[in-house]
């Protein structure tokens, strides 16, 4: 479940959606977490790094989009 998280939040990042792709990393990250995955831990902390790296990087004016 956590890598078909991560897979799609990176779609999401890739598309320039930000804001969901954050939201589907961050509980990428918790379930990895919950079943105690390293080698999908590292990945989806990674991958949420970027997704707030990018949010934080929009112009202003400009919000991620939600579904």
């Amino acid at each position: 479940m956590a890598v078909s998280l991560a897979e799609e939040a990176r779609r999401r990042l890739d598309a320039g959606d930000p804001g969901s792709a954050r939201l589907l990393a961050e509980r990428a990250l918790e379930r990895a977490r919950d079943l105690d995955r390293p080698e999908v831990i590292d990945p989806a902390a990674q991958l949420l790094g970027e997704c707030l790296y990018a949010v934080a990087s929009m112009p202003p004016g400009r919000s991620p989009r939600r579904r």
